[in-house]
């Protein structure tokens, strides 16, 4: 998954919105403020643990969040269902089966 963008930008707003400064982002994870820095512009990545540990300082905050895994819900899913139903419709428009000495055919229930 990509750390630039959405991520970056949701952790920085996170921690703003909980008063949470990039010195004291720092100073709690052991880390120096440039690197902190570093990470809420996008430009390095984090690792995933250390994301964890900041996200859970935040009221209102969580990995599916940070990574859009639940952003908008309906919208995901009407993006699934409507790759869904192109996939349906090729598979509509292909000729039918025919059978085959390889395979054999479907009983037939008459």
């Amino acid at each position: 998954m990509r750390w630039n963008g959405l991520p970056a930008e949701r952790l920085k707003k996170l921690l703003r919105d909980n008063d949470i400064t990039q010195e004291e982002t720092a100073r709690r994870i052991r880390r120096t403020q440039s690197t902190v820095s570093l990470w809420l512009n996008g430009e390095r990545t984090p690792n995933v643990d250390l994301v964890a540990t900041m996200v859970n300082w935040c009221d209102g905050g969580s990995l599916d969040y940070l990574f859009d895994l639940r952003a908008n819900p309906s919208a995901r899913l009407e993006r699934e269902n409507a790759a869904l139903r192109g996939l349906l419709a090729q598979l509509q428009a292909r000729p039918s089966p025919t059978a085959s000495p390889f395979r054999p055919a479907p009983p037939s229930f008459s």
